[in-house]
């Protein structure tokens, strides 16, 4: 459904209809915005990495292969475009994982037990419910961004392992591994914040 939508959108403003690629545009505008501010915490930073994504994504259209998705591909132009400004601005992504623990950390125990460590996938309802939403969006920003990015890929951004492949340029069997290795970061971010909330 998302692909023929965006497809579709695609393939209205290569025959002409400018208005097509406005709402492409629009469609991907708070994806772009959310993605970027969980890398980079500068919101002027954010419009021009916006701004230069779709620029990107509207000087290389014409190139786009419309039997794959779109989402995919512009979640690769996106990403690296990021990543491009983090390496320029000579950044460590780490700096950006530094924050301190603000005492809100009451439903870390809550949520550490429904991640085990042989577990394949983190349970969607941990990003549905508001207060574990708020708890795990504090334990991303501890990770690295390498770590992040696949979670936020699979649960934010609903790609599957295949096509977080196509974003990050990476076999599945290396995204799975990333993927393993991101929850078991995150399981001992999230014990660490309760053991800290209990003392």
């Amino acid at each position: 459904m998302r692909k023929s939508i965006d497809n579709d959108l695609i393939a209205k403003y290569l025959s002409g209809d400018e208005e097509s690629f406005a709402l492409l545009v629009r469609k991907y505008t708070d994806e772009t915005y959310g993605f970027a501010m969980s890398f980079i915490k500068k919101e002027d930073i954010v419009e021009d990495i916006f701004q230069d994504t779709f620029l990107k994504v509207w000087k290389n259209i014409k190139k786009f292969d419309q039997k794959k998705d779109f989402k995919t591909w512009f979640f690769q132009i996106l990403r690296n475009t990021i990543f491009d400004w983090l390496r320029k601005k000579s950044e460590l992504p780490f700096s950006y994982f530094d924050g301190g623990d603000s005492g809100d950390d009451r439903e870390s125990n809550i949520i550490l037990e429904t991640i085990s460590d042989d577990e394949e996938i983190l349970p969607h309802k941990l990003f549905e419910k508001k207060e574990s939403v708020k708890m795990v969006t504090k334990a991303l920003e501890k990770i690295s961004p390498s770590q992040k990015e696949v979670l936020l890929l699979y649960f934010s951004e609903d790609l599957n392992f295949r096509e977080i492949g196509e974003v990050l340029g990476e076999s599945i069997d290396t995204v799975k591994s990333r993927y393993r290795r991101a929850l078991l970061a995150l399981k001992k971010v999230l014990e660490n914040m309760n053991q800290m909330h209990q003392n």
